[in-house]
């Protein structure tokens, strides 16, 4: 199988196969590949991250500028026959013209009129280059394949012109995906979880195929979801082709049937769609999943898991003394409860300031001050009175079971409250979850929360830390 993908040094520059140029053209396999997130990796290789789960091969097409060298009109590669074209995703980049770009330009062919017959478990992967470039150039095609198959070796052939030209040099050139030997059956599932509207719901994609020299009768398909029944409720599974779903135990799912006939070189596809609708308490729970295809003791699998983070938060507001007896600090809390994992958030708070007293801030603590009637910034040590503030906190991180704090900061520098008490009031509004489509939120508690200064003579806080 292709090795999984690890750091590369491009420099010195190698290549894995380099075959000598044929009228002014010549392939290359480099040693190296640029995977789509700009990672430098060995060539080729298998990358499993999150919901990516492929397979990339990099080849190197170069013309030369002599005045018979003709343009290539399309490349000839040949791949596992066994593999659907919906698998495959084509890349090209052409020589100083930015980045690798998809192209749609190519087919798969087991027998061709230029190329003629591809070897026994093999079929061409075909591209034609539709006139997007000529000669003198130096073009790079990032084959990327889902799923992981053997390394085997082929030639790989261009057309340019009407000459059709094959390069195969050594006994270890070209690498290219070649059918597994074993299992005679081949799974590749693709899961995915989708949150919208603080709703989670699971997407499994399966595809069966047929990657041996026989025809199939029957082939059985087992799908087994496990999960934490006690704090997770799933809906209505949702699957096509229908198949029956037997819950065998709590918190395990088995999704079962025959998918029927399944020939040499072709594949069936199943989906499933898992709606959670309600998650008990706030944790990262792990829903793990594996197919078996089977027929007669030959069997394949594949496994994926899930993560579904669900949030709960708790929010507090208090009063605690300044350096001065005037000066005081309003304390923001958003705790994360219980098992909540890491989470980010923003949050909204307001502070009312009396006619009768005057106030200087000191310090918001990162946070943004505005006024609430025109949207100005708060300037610090400058006498406000008879305002309201406008208080945001912006993409606060809060660690796995731990809080957030912010404080405010401000002195009371003046005030006609003589025969009655004048209340300083700092109310928590709201919290801005960050990460929607991410986690879920099980709720904020205690939200709004409120901490209050009096002022008559003194300034005492009403709700102290």
């Amino acid at each position: 199988m292709a090795e999984k993908c690890e750091q590369c040094q491009c420099k010195p520059y190698e290549n894995k196969c380099c075959c000598p140029v044929k009228d002014g053209i010549f392939v290359a396999q480099p040693e190296c590949q640029r995977l789509p997130d700009g990672r430098v990796v060995n060539n080729p290789c298998y990358c499993v991250e999150g919901d990516i789960k492929c397979s990339f091969w990099t080849y190197k097409v170069v013309t030369n500028c002599d005045r018979g060298t003709r343009g290539v009109s399309s490349i000839a590669i040949p791949i596992c026959e066994a593999i659907p074209a919906d698998n495959i995703r084509v890349e090209e980049k052409v020589d100083g013209c930015g980045e690798f770009e998809e192209v749609d330009t190519f087919e798969l062919k087991r027998t061709d009129p230029n190329y003629g017959e591809a070897s026994e478990g093999f079929r061409f992967l075909k591209i034609e280059t539709n006139d997007r470039y000529d000669k003198g150039v130096a073009v790079d095609y990032r084959i990327r394949i889902h799923g992981n198959y053997p390394v085997g070796t082929q030639p790989i052939s261009v057309k340019a012109g009407p000459n059709i030209l094959t390069f195969d040099c050594d006994d270890d050139c070209y690498q290219v995906p070649a059918c597994p030997a074993i299992p005679r059956l081949f799974v590749v599932k693709d899961c995915k979880e989708i949150i919208e509207d603080n709703m989670a719901t699971l997407k499994y994609n399966i595809t069966v195929s047929n990657t041996g020299d026989t025809d199939f009768d029957d082939v059985d398909i087992l799908d087994r979801i496990t999960y934490d029944a006690s704090n997770i409720v799933f809906g209505a599974i949702s699957v096509d082709p229908q198949l029956e779903i037997d819950i065998v135990a709590p918190g395990v799912i088995e999704i079962s049937g025959s998918l029927g006939e399944i020939n040499r070189g072709e594949s069936k596809h199943i989906s499933i769609e898992v709606p959670i609708i309600n998650v008990e308490t706030p944790n990262r729970y792990l829903i793990n999943n594996t197919a078996v295809a089977s027929f007669e003791g030959i069997e394949a699998t594949d496994s994926c898991i899930l993560n579904l983070d669900a949030v709960q938060l708790a929010v507090d507001k208090c009063c605690i003394q300044g350096a001065t007896a005037n000066s005081k600090i309003f304390r923001i809390i958003v705790n994360n409860v219980g098992h909540s994992p890491q989470t980010d958030i923003g949050i909204k708070d307001i502070m009312i300031i009396p006619q009768e007293v005057t106030v200087r801030f000191t310090n918001f603590d990162v946070c943004t001050a505005t006024f609430a009637d025109d949207g100005s910034p708060v300037p610090l040590n400058t006498d406000i009175s008879g305002r309201a503030i406008n208080i945001t906190c912006s993409n606060i991180n809060i660690p796995q079971g731990g809080s957030a704090v912010k404080e405010i900061s401000f002195n009371v520098v003046g005030t006609t409250a003589i025969s009655s008490p004048i209340e300083i009031i700092n109310t928590i509004q709201d919290i801005n979850f960050l990460n929607e489509g991410e986690q879920i939120l099980l709720g904020v508690d205690n939200l709004p929360a409120t901490a209050s200064v009096a002022i008559i003579g003194n300034v005492d806080c009403e709700d102290p830390c």
